[in-house]
């Protein structure tokens, strides 16, 4: 038995891991002990699968890079009776796999909040068991990214729920927490909803300047959590209060520099003592991030600057680990992009009730699945599963 969880997943990455060495971590309940948890939405009468097979089968087939219904019922149908069986299908001499219309049915009434709120515990325990290898550089307190995707097809057709927001974090790049935005509201009105289900303490929650709201600020410091907010606009007395601080005569405290894809950025971070009658909740320090980058090809130096206030004091928070915080925000666009390249989710015209945000909970966890492996790129593990399926159940708790 191996003494972490992290240590069972990184198993996946051995060349052809076998099947049959079994994953007991009696203390993390499967996946899909943890999706059961959802509650069927169809009616008793001509029920032939159960409701949380339908779920973990299309978790398995998205790890497959199975895009759309009509792929989860192709995958399904042409599937291997044993992995089948390993998903809870019941052994029966002749059965028929569900069509893409049966499974749209059964997404399209089911409780996405309930999805959402079984998927992002099931990570949260998995995260809690051991910290899997770090994408970015980590700070001392957690990074939390907060930020919403429109499903822009889905949006067209007509979709119920096509704006949702999710919570995601900096390290394992998981997503641990998302909801449905109204339609008659913004992605404000769903910031604590998405975060209710997410332990706060010894985080720092990072969002774009929409979410520069005070009422934000005392709901992440009243769970015991920080925050890490961009002042721009919107917040106009905020703003001037900090654009009016002596920047010019404090020197700079962090400066990196990469090279990525041909460009070369340098960001330069200068931070000061919040004042003590800045128009904002709890704050401890405030920012000036500086950038500029090179190699765009018309040979000039584009240059960025950006305010920021966060009630993360120094001790917690230096300006190294400023530096990562705000950096740790474009781990969920970088979530987002993998659900347009590799799902094509923009695409997607499934519009029926709960469906599209179901979908999208589904690449969201094999997302999430596949940054805990640590898998070297998105389309690597694609290729890998789809080839060797039930390696894919031991990702998820799993052995055939």
């Amino acid at each position: 038995m191996p003494s972490s969880l992290i240590n069972a997943l990184a198993r996946q990455m051995e060349p052809l891991p076998t099947v049959d060495d079994p994953w007991e971590i009696p203390e993390l309940p499967t996946l899909v002990a943890a999706l059961a948890q959802v509650p069927d939405p169809r009616g008793v009468r001509g029920r032939r699968y159960a409701f949380v097979f339908l779920l973990t089968v299309s978790v398995v087939a998205v790890l497959c890079r199975v895009r759309s219904l009509l792929g989860i019922a192709r995958f399904i149908r042409g599937a291997d009776r044993h992995l089948l069986a390993a998903l809870g299908l019941p052994d029966e001499s002749a059965w028929a796999a569900p069509a893409d219309s049966t499974l749209g049915r059964a997404f399209a009434h089911t409780d996405a909040d309930a999805l959402d709120e079984a998927a992002g515990r099931w990570l949260r325990q998995v995260l809690a068991l051991g910290k899997p290898p770090v994408i970015t550089a980590r700070p001392p307190l957690q990074g939390l990214a907060f930020d919403g995707k429109v499903l822009r097809a889905a949006a067209q057709a007509g979709a119920c729920d096509p704006h949702l927001v999710a919570v995601v974090d900096h390290d394992s790049r998981t997503v641990l927490g998302q909801r449905a935005v109204d339609a008659t509201s913004n992605e404000i009105t769903a910031f604590a909803p998405a975060l209710a289900g997410v332990d706060l303490v010894g985080c720092v929650v990072t969002a774009d300047a929409l979410h520069t709201q005070r009422a934000h600020a005392e709901l992440v410091y009243s769970r015991g959590g920080h925050y890490l907010l961009p002042v721009k606009h919107n917040q106009p007395t905020l703003y001037r209060a900090l654009d009016h601080l002596p920047w010019e005569h404090t020197p700079v405290a962090h400066t990196v520099t990469e090279q990525v894809r041909g460009r070369t950025e340098t960001r330069q971070l200068t931070v000061l003592p919040a004042p003590a009658d800045l128009p904002f909740p709890h704050a401890a320090q405030v920012l000036l991030i500086e950038r500029y980058v090179t190699g765009r090809g018309d040979g000039k130096i584009h240059c960025s600057a950006d305010l920021a206030v966060t009630s993360a004091p120094w001790h917690l928070a230096d300006p190294a680990a400023l530096a990562c915080l705000v950096r740790g925000q474009w781990q969920i666009e970088t979530v987002h992009l993998i659900r347009d390249v590799a799902y094509r989710e923009d695409a997607s015209r499934v519009r029926t009730g709960a469906a599209p945000r179901v979908m999208a909970t589904l690449r969201n966890l094999a997302v999430s699945i596949i940054s805990l492996m640590n898998w070297p790129s998105v389309a690597q593990a694609h290729d890998h599963y789809r080839d060797h399926p039930h390696h894919a159940l031991q990702a998820i708790g799993l052995t055939t």
